[in-house]
């Protein structure tokens, strides 16, 4: 799932080009889109998942974690929000 950096002592997630795999998603928390890279906490089919949002001169470009059990992602977007993982 996630690549160790014992350099910085932070730990890199897995991000990779959305794929659809649900017709619903649910947005359940999310952080200021008033930032160059924002996300959101996403649920859909059961599992949850972490949306990455980065603006770039050529547009949006948006990856996603892998998706996961609740607890979990709830976990991942914890560490994300105390700048443990990116």
């Amino acid at each position: 799932m996630s690549k160790d950096r014992p350099d910085r002592g932070v730990e890199d997630i897995d991000w990779s080009v959305p794929v659809p795999r649900a017709n619903r998603i649910r947005v359940c928390d999310f952080t200021s889109d008033m930032q160059p890279v924002f996300y959101e906490l996403c649920m859909a089919a059961g599992l949850m998942f972490i949306r990455r949002f980065c603006r770039r001169e050529t547009g949006m470009v948006v990856h996603e974690s892998p998706w996961m059990r609740t607890e979990e992602a709830r976990n991942l977007w914890a560490r994300l929000l105390n700048g443990e993982c990116r």
